[in-house]
């Protein structure tokens, strides 16, 4: 999870001792091995047992020597029944634990198979939710929608960081239209960034889009990023029912000075997704200058609307399309939208800011149940 290594790499940049425990450590830098002390330390638990949910007595001791000496455990997640044993651990310790449910307790995740949320709340969700120092959310909104789930008093409102360093300079556009042609070739692109899969809401995009081409726009639709083949294959009937076919570019995925490209090199970013809690993607978008196009499914989404880049919809190709047409209308304005976006984004996860209220949620006092004595 990209949140979490920006966040643990902030932490260690102020010289804090940052251990990550996981059991699928491929998403975390090589050089986090434990032999470079400006870097965090990634723990490989190795598989869970009872279909990958639960740690085994082994990594439950494992877990035990890591907590002892630690001054506070930050868990990410609602549902992995491995974060609840942990938090048991901790509270038997002493350890102060934090809990950052991701959008897991909002309104529309409760009610998508809310029997069985309801089943994990009343057996394990609400006392590790009760015996949490603090419940970390990223937006107003997320918060709004939580705290019917635990002590609002408990509630702390931080978003997270992203690595602003691999934005301070940027490549600009031309490594990807080199690298794809097609780009190169159409007056406008949009672009999505980030898992393909039906909460994100890609069909919206196409569906926009094939009324901006029948509508005479010279338009390319750039998906980037990983998904399962199977929905891959939905999206490639979709468009050859919408006839685009050679109007949608698959990239797969993209990383590093090519992503970045890719984004400086259409007019605007567009996540329409049906639910999303931060949308990393959408700040990285802007920390290009890109102006972004999304909906008030993001629970970000207020935050979002006063960078001065950001066009907030409801999610329907019609709206998507007419936001389109405005970014399309002006290239001058467009670009100073993007510069202000980029001098707001910058601003809104400026590092020593976020980290201090990392410090200051860690080091607050215990509200409800407190930590027994260590």
């Amino acid at each position: 999870m990209r949140a979490a290594l920006d966040l643990c790499q902030l932490l260690s940049d102020a010289g804090h001792d940052v251990t990550i425990w996981t059991n699928d450590p491929a998403d975390a830098p090589p050089n986090w091995d434990g032999r470079h002390s400006e870097h965090p330390t990634v723990v490989d638990l190795g598989p869970l047992a009872v279909r990958n949910q639960l740690l085994r007595p082994r990594q439950l001791r494992v877990i035990r020597e890591l907590i002892e000496p630690a001054h506070a455990v930050h868990l990410h997640g609602m549902w992995e029944l491995c974060n609840a044993q942990i938090a048991t651990i901790a509270r038997d310790i002493g350890v102060p634990y934090f809990v950052s449910p991701h959008g897991m307790l909002d309104t529309d995740c409760m009610n998508h198979r809310a029997w069985k949320k309801r089943l994990h709340m009343w057996f394990l969700g609400k006392a590790m939710l009760r015996g949490a120092h603090r419940i970390h959310l990223t937006a107003r909104l997320e918060l709004e929608q939580s705290q019917a789930h635990f002590d609002p008093r408990k509630g702390v409102v931080i978003p997270f960081p992203i690595d602003a360093r691999g934005f301070a300079n940027l490549p600009g556009p031309a490594e990807a239209l080199s690298r794809f042609p097609q780009i190169a070739a159409a007056a406008h692109r949009l672009m999505f960034l980030g898992r393909l899969h039906p909460i994100k809401g890609i069909e919206r995009l196409l569906r926009a889009a094939a009324a901006l081409i029948a509508e005479g726009a010279d338009l390319l639709v750039v998906l980037t990023g990983p998904g399962d083949e199977s929905y891959i294959q939905e999206l490639r009937k979709l468009i050859d029912e919408l006839g685009i076919r050679d109007r949608v570019l698959m990239t797969g995925p993209a990383s590093g000075s090519l992503k970045l490209s890719l984004l400086q090199s259409s007019a605007a970013m567009v996540l329409p997704s049906y639910h999303e809690n931060q949308g990393m993607v959408l700040l990285e978008a802007l920390a290009t200058g890109t102006p972004i196009i999304t909906t008030n499914g993001v629970k970000i989404w207020q935050e979002l609307q006063a960078s001065g880049a950001a066009k907030i919809t409801d999610g329907e190709p019609a709206q998507i399309a007419a936001t389109a047409r405005e970014y399309f209308a002006s290239e001058p304005a467009r670009v100073a939208a993007g510069a202000k976006g980029r001098e707001w984004v910058m601003k809104f996860v400026e590092p020593d800011e976020i980290r201090a209220k990392f410090h200051a949620m860690y080091a607050a006092d215990p509200i409800g149940t407190a930590p027994r004595a260590r």
